[in-house]
């Protein structure tokens, strides 16, 4: 199979965190390819070195994959572990589009914070997640790209005049969620105090973008760290054939009911082998094996018996071909 000529989504192993990479063909786009990427991993240099496991800098994968643009770049929501790997694969390739869930110009109103070493390690990485999110939009409007919000509700056609099957849709984050985050967000930025911090971190990921993608007839829910109280509260819009499992499977990600609701058939949890967290929760694998949902893992976690056999490797590839057709594996 040429890959060149077939939808592709790549979950790729960044540890303790996400980043997917999307491609499709597309002829009004460089060299004939439609390029996403979604979040990008961590930023620490220590959470790939020594690593046995296949773990990769999204940067890294992409050039070794070949990608020499990104259309889209979508920053689901701000974490060291999804943002900061995001802007290095921006200083390598700018893209046209930032899609992200504030207002457009907040990084506008945004200043670097100090990152206090006295502070714990959860709000020291928060910090640089916030300063990272300011960077990379500046970034990507000093390139000539746009920061654009996405909101619950729209529905995007992928790359413009793309067929009406290749479709993004927005199913979060809620309204009320995002006003409230917002408020915070001015209250630190304003001067108010950085008592803010410790509210915002834990807020941040009900503010998440949740988005469904149509392709060949197969629906994708990509959910960045949407727990469980974060879904639209009408389900029946959720059913997705690939699951990507919110908050990397910890407790609270999903329950029987919402699992009922999506009825995928092939889910990824992004987990680290180290499990940090408690992500790649038993009770929540074996949610997904009860419901028969073939799943897969972007590294090694250690979770018998549903991970038995797992060896080290760079990402899961999931094809689509124009028939609907659906071809997962891992990438070693």
């Amino acid at each position: 199979m040429n890959q060149k000529n077939v939808f592709q989504l790549t979950c790729i192993n960044v540890g303790n965190g996400d980043s997917i990479l999307i491609e499709s063909p597309d002829v009004r786009c460089p060299g004939g390819r439609f390029v996403m990427l979604i979040d990008g991993g961590s930023g620490e240099p220590q959470e790939y070195d020594g690593s046995t496991t296949g773990r990769i800098r999204a940067v890294e994968y992409l050039e070794q994959a070949g990608v020499d643009h990104i259309d889209w770049m979508i920053s689901t929501h701000i974490h060291e572990d999804h943002t900061c790997g995001l802007l290095e694969a921006a200083r390598r390739f700018p893209p046209v589009v930032l899609f992200q869930p504030f207002p457009a110009d907040l990084y506008q109103n945004m200043r670097p914070l100090e990152i206090r070493q006295e502070d714990r390690e959860s709000l020291r990485k928060f910090t640089a997640a916030l300063n990272a999110y300011q960077c990379l939009c500046r970034l990507v409007t000093e390139r000539g790209g746009r920061v654009r919000q996405l909101a619950a509700g729209e529905t995007l056609s992928v790359c413009g005049a793309a067929p009406s099957d290749w479709l993004l849709q927005v199913l979060g984050p809620e309204r009320s969620r995002l006003e409230d985050q917002m408020e915070h967000l001015r209250r630190l930025y304003s001067g108010s105090g950085r008592e803010e911090l410790p509210i915002l971190d834990k807020a941040m990921n009900g503010v998440s973008l949740c988005v469904m993608l149509q392709r060949a007839g197969r629906r994708i829910l990509l959910t960045g760290d949407t727990e469980l109280a974060g879904y639209p509260a009408e389900r029946s819009g959720l059913k997705a054939d690939i699951f990507k499992v919110g908050h990397h499977g910890q407790r609270g990600s999903l329950d029987e009911e919402l699992v009922r609701a999506i009825a995928p058939q092939w889910a990824v949890v992004c987990a680290s082998s180290d499990r940090r967290y408690e992500s790649a929760a038993p009770e929540v694998l074996q949610v997904l094996r009860q419901a028969g949902v073939q799943t897969f893992f972007t590294d090694c976690p250690q979770v018998l018996p549903y991970t038995e056999g797992l060896q080290p490797h760079r990402s899961i590839r999931f094809q689509i071909e124009e028939n609907g057709k659906v071809r997962a594996e891992y990438e070693n």
